[in-house]
């Protein structure tokens, strides 16, 4: 190889070298010391995003540094996510723990174990009875409309934990829970005690039919869960054979459910047809 041959290599593999340096610089952080240095692109996207979220940081840090108890870094977290998602002031998006998914899918399965009954927050912040569920553990151990739920195997709840208490209350079927319950007696005056409650596999029961006056037929649907249409099927099915000359279907206090399961009770009606879309940002 000629000298002139050899110079001219060394200068293509020196320009290569280079270009390859500028280049990979420019798309990766170099570290130099305790310093890194970025690409210009990259740091003004860093600094616009240090910007937005200055203020969530700096309150963050405050709530740390002032709180009077310990902050868990996870709930701090859930909370600023739920935070922006309500701040589009939309009822139906929410967003949702694990936990909290979990639950709602158990929920919406119509089966799970616990004791059956039905709470609320009350406005004087406990814990308060609906309703037990029809020929359920909390029905035949006495529970009222209106009883207060104070504490959970020991465990004292209010109104604003009271998902928590529910998790409590939820089990293995044949597996034990005591609560200890708050009630007015006749004569006004609270009485509180404890009553242990054996849980069983419960399953919802969100339909319920019957032939009123005139030979009309009446759907009552409480929810919308994953065996909601089966039974709704068989209960019309039933008074269909008894030939109603009408029906109503009752949707009163109803909150709702499986948007599939309301579709195909109302394909049951409408024939073919749209009964629902949705709409994208697209």
């Amino acid at each position: 190889m000629s000298k002139k041959k050899a110079i001219a290599i060394m200068i293509v593999l020196v320009i290569i070298s280079s270009g390859l340096t500028f280049t990979i610089s420019n798309m990766l952080a170099l570290q130099v010391g305790n310093k890194v240095i970025i690409p210009k692109a990259e740091y003004s996207e860093l600094t616009s995003m240090y910007n937005d979220f200055s203020k969530i940081i700096g309150v963050e840090e405050y709530i740390k540094e002032n709180y009077l108890r310990d902050v868990d870094d996870s709930k701090v977290l859930d909370g600023q996510l739920k935070g922006l998602v309500q701040s589009l002031e939309d009822p139906y998006s929410q967003y949702l723990t694990a936990e909290e998914y979990a639950s709602f899918t158990e929920q919406s399965s119509g089966i799970y174990g616990g004791i059956g009954v039905m709470v609320t927050p009350g406005e004087d912040n406990y814990i308060t009875v609906v309703s037990p569920i029809e020929d359920t553990p909390g029905e035949r151990a006495g529970l009222k409309t209106g009883d207060k739920i104070l504490k959970v195997n020991g465990e004292e709840f209010f109104a604003d934990s009271m998902d928590k208490a529910v998790k409590v209350m939820k089990g293995t079927p044949n597996t034990a829970v005591t609560l200890t319950i708050g009630r007015k007696d006749k004569e006004g005056k609270n009485e509180i005690f404890d009553v242990e409650i054996i849980r069983e596999e419960i399953r919802l029961v969100t339909v319920k039919s019957d032939i009123i006056a005139d030979n009309i037929g009446y759907i009552k649907l409480t929810s919308f869960d994953e065996l909601t249409y089966e039974d709704f099927k068989a209960n019309l099915n039933g008074l269909e054979a008894d030939g109603v000359k009408g029906l109503i279907i009752d949707l009163r206090n109803n909150p709702g459910g499986l948007l599939n399961i309301t579709a195909n009770i109302a394909d049951e009606f409408l024939g073919v047809a749209d009964i629902v879309y949705t709409e994208t940002k697209d």
